[in-house]
């Protein structure tokens, strides 16, 4: 099982990465299958230029050449799970993936962003969002964040397809601080990808982890509690608030996400517990 998403490298490169949820070997590699033609290059000014290699770049038919490269490399993929991008998600990739047997999962939950209503009222950004929850995504979003900071280590400026290999072998032949935590030593993703009773007992031990928290009584909330509800973070929204403005109630609760209700405007949301608290 992968998840998957796309990096973009400066507008040079694009990447697809995938990280094997239970070893956390990352695969990476090069989309950069769609080039623009001589007429195009004489032709169109260097914005438009830009705008066909980045649509190239992330295209459904790139990422099927990309996947196809990994799978002949001895890549084997039961399941990807990523936030639905176009590409991922076109009719070109699910023929893709129905040929070779890969079971793709791309409903990642939404979670509402409420900005201040005052903002609203001044045109200064729209009131309500969505966005991923991206909890669910958090492996590979730390990952891409691991090999921009490694890059910026070895005073990289553009990480060229060479140097991606190389950070890549690195990260998987290094020690891993979650599966040597849940391994009791030092391990790599590398030694965990190639042996699976230790795989198999960091899934275990990871299961129980999960179990204990969703089952402390204190992770519970009960329908009709009052609670705060927490925006999901980012350092690209503009001015939005650290909590949703409101009155919210918990109306069910849906394995480890809660809906939530506005007891104002009636509206239902999807939110992770760690975005939840008791209203006193």
């Amino acid at each position: 099982s992968y998840l998957v998403d796309l990096m973009f490298e400066n507008m040079t490169y694009c990447y697809l990465v995938m990280i094997n949820i239970n070893t956390r070997k990352l695969w990476v590699i090069e989309t950069n299958f769609v080039k623009p033609s001589n007429e195009d290059i004489q032709n169109l000014s260097e914005e438009e230029l830009k705008r066909i290699i980045k649509e190239g770049m992330k295209s459904s038919e790139s990422i099927i050449q990309a996947m196809n490269q990994l799978i002949n490399q001895g890549m084997k993929i039961k399941y990807i799970r990523g936030d639905g991008e176009g590409a991922f998600n076109s009719h070109l990739t699910q023929d893709f993936y129905k040929r070779n047997n890969i079971i793709p999962c791309f409903n990642i939950p939404r979670i509402k962003t409420a900005f201040p209503s005052f903002m609203n009222d001044y045109n200064m950004v729209k009131k309500q969002k969505t966005e991923p929850n991206h909890s669910s995504l958090g492996f590979i979003d730390r990952v891409i964040r691991t090999i921009r900071d490694m890059a910026y280590n070895m005073r990289i400026r553009l990480i060229t397809p060479e140097i991606m290999k190389q950070i890549v072998y690195l990260y998987n032949n290094s020690p891993h601080s979650t599966l040597s935590k849940y391994a009791g030593q030092l391990v790599s993703p590398e030694d965990v990808d190639n042996d699976p009773e230790l795989e198999d007992f960091i899934i275990r031990k990871i299961k129980q982890e999960n179990y204990s928290i969703m089952n402390d009584p204190g992770f519970n909330l009960s329908k009709g509690a009052k609670v705060d509800v927490y925006n999901v973070d980012s350092s690209m929204a503009k001015r939005r608030t650290i909590k949703q403005e409101g009155t919210f109630k918990v109306n069910d609760r849906k394995g480890a996400m809660f809906e939530v209700i506005n007891d104002e405007t009636g509206e239902k949301q999807i939110v992770p517990r760690y975005k939840l608290s008791l209203r006193f």
